[in-house]
């Protein structure tokens, strides 16, 4: 039963990563300007706002990303100080979100997500896109018919890869 437990708290921190992953590429996506030789987050107010209401449970990260030079590693990093303040030990078991990461079901889903990305690129960058739309947007993707083919595809050459990559 313990077990049963785990895998079903896996699943649901690999949604909750996932949700976090796609917000911060949204935030570096549109908001990620050069200053002076260096890359800097700048959302504007109009934005933080919205984001505040729409999303409250991911503005902290626009908050402490947005002003701040940043590169891959520091990203990387503001990603998992994110999380791990919000989801490791205190909404999720400490130690299950190291699982995620390794979870056949996470990175299935990451990797259909930078697909997404890279083919819808051209209408991502035609107007600025709040993030619920690009929720809307990959969920729209992911129920495509051939989507979900490759994605049986590749659940079934992963084995077993759980729940999150097939819906």
């Amino acid at each position: 039963m313990e077990e049963q437990k785990l895998s079903t708290d896996v699943a649901k921190a690999a949604l909750d990563t996932s949700e976090v992953l796609r917000f911060e590429h949204w935030l570096r996506f549109y908001y990620l300007k050069e200053r002076g030789g260096a890359l800097v987050y700048d959302v504007p107010q109009a934005v933080v706002e919205k984001v505040r209401a729409d999303a409250p449970h991911l503005a902290g990260l626009m908050e402490m990303v947005n002003g701040a030079e940043t590169d891959q590693q520091r990203a990387t990093e503001n990603v998992c100080a994110f999380m791990a303040s919000r989801m490791d030990g205190q909404k999720y078991q400490e130690g299950v979100l190291a699982k995620v990461f390794d979870s056949p079901s996470f990175k299935i889903e990451m990797y259909l997500f930078g697909l997404w990305n890279q083919s819808h690129e051209g209408l991502l960058d035609q107007e600025e896109r709040d993030f619920a739309q690009w929720e809307k947007l990959y969920a729209e993707w992911r129920q495509d018919e051939k989507v979900k083919a490759y994605v049986a595809k590749l659940v079934s050459s992963q084995g077993s890869a759980g729940s999150t990559a097939t819906q």
